[in-house]
Order: structure tokens, then sequence, then C-alpha cells
């Protein structure tokens, strides 16, 4: 008998070797074969690799693709977690990580072939982008769910804005891919872990199941959401 390697589909036990590209391609089958239908969004967006990533893989999967980023590096800390958190992440101060320009990251991302008009890409704070008619908008734009709910956003209090400005988003079969989630020493009382436990706290309706870590210092999550 020939020994062939495994198949994305019966790839799960080596979940845990991923890297961000492998787990989206076993994403675009999972949506695929579950005839999951939503969009693509995106905190942080820094220089457009992540959406490039994820267009390149779920291109026959997912149609829309949305990001938010202010495209000039961390706000300042004005949240007593973030700053206290910042005395052992040092790197996550204000102004860090700033991404080469808005209009770099567009054509950057647009330079895989996508469809301008399939691309939404949104600059500012979340403090000024992230509103009410935003999330309307995006509620009236196809089925109104997301497929993929990327947050790469480093700060406790940025990553609860983002969860929660997504929660009307979220669906079952629904992936969360947060890139910052073993982050302060993998600690619960900062960054992406004190948001995910604070939101689901606030949402009994929305179970996060446990995927696999990816890239080191994040994790993958299906959304569960219950009826």
């Amino acid at each position: 008998m020939i020994s062939r390697p495994p198949s994305f589909t019966n790839a799960t036990p080596f979940a845990q070797l991923f890297g961000r590209k492998g787990l989206l391609l076993w994403i675009r089958e999972f949506l695929d074969k579950t005839n999951m239908d939503g969009f693509y969004i995106e905190f942080g967006v820094f220089n457009g690799e992540s959406i490039k990533e994820a267009f390149y893989a779920l291109r026959n999967q997912v149609i829309k693709y949305i990001g938010f980023d202010s495209f000039s590096g961390l706000p300042k800390l004005s949240n007593k977690i973030d700053t206290a958190g910042a005395n052992i992440m040092e790197q996550f101060v204000e102004g860090n990580y700033t991404s080469m320009g808005y209009d770099f990251v567009k054509t950057n991302i647009l330079s895989t072939g996508m469809d301008e008009g399939n691309l939404l890409l949104v600059k500012g704070f979340f403090d000024e982008t992230l509103t009410q008619e935003m999330q309307s908008s995006l509620l009236s734009s196809g089925n109104g769910k997301a497929s993929v709910i990327h947050v790469d956003v480093d700060l406790y209090s940025s990553t609860l804005q983002a969860l929660e400005f997504s929660h009307p988003f979220m669906q079952t079969g629904c992936w969360l891919l947060c890139d910052d989630y073993w982050c302060y020493r993998g600690g619960s009382s900062f960054g992406t872990q004190r948001a995910i436990n604070e939101f689901l706290k606030n949402h009994p309706d929305i179970h996060f199941q446990e995927y696999c870590s990816y890239n080191g210092w994040a994790k993958a999550f299906i959304i569960d959401q219950i009826p």
C-alpha cells in the first residue's frame, strides 16, 4: 500500500504545527465543506500581508475583505490595563507598528488581483471607525455575517472593541484568529486573553471553541452561537 501524506481533511492532529498560511488553507476547506458564507474582517492590517494571505487562500470561498487600522501605529495607552501590561510587553506603546501608509497598503493588497470593489479598507483609530453606522452598513452587506474574524491589535482595549463590534457578524462556524493570544507571557490578566474572557462573560450566546495555536503567539477558535 502506498503511504500518502495527510490531506487537510484529516490534518487536525497536526493543527498545532500550522503557521497562519497553512491554517487558512484548512479554513478554506472547512468553509467549502460546510457551505459557510460570509466576509473576512481584519482588525490590525499593518502593511496588508495578512489580508493578502487570506485572499490567496480563501478567494474561491470569500468575496468581501474588510480591514480596520489607524495606519499610524498603536493608540495612546489610556486604559490602565494596557498601561500596566506595557511593563511586560514593552513594544506595545503608542505609535509602534506604524504601517507604510494607507495608499501603500491598499496598493499592496490589490497587487494580488483582488477586485477593488471587494476591498473595504477603513483608516482611523477604533474609537472613530467602529461605529454603529459602520456596523449597520456591514450588516446589510451580503448575509451580514463573517466567515473569518482576524484580530491582531495587541492591546486589551482594542481587542475588546474589535470583538464587541464583531458580535452581530458572528455565526456558528465562523473562525476567530487572534494573533496576539499568547503575549504577556501567556497570562490572562492582559491583552487578548483578558478581552476574550470579558467578551464571553458579556455574551453568553457566544462560545469560542479552541482549535489550535499557530505562528507561536497566536490562537484560532471556531465560534458557536448558542440558540
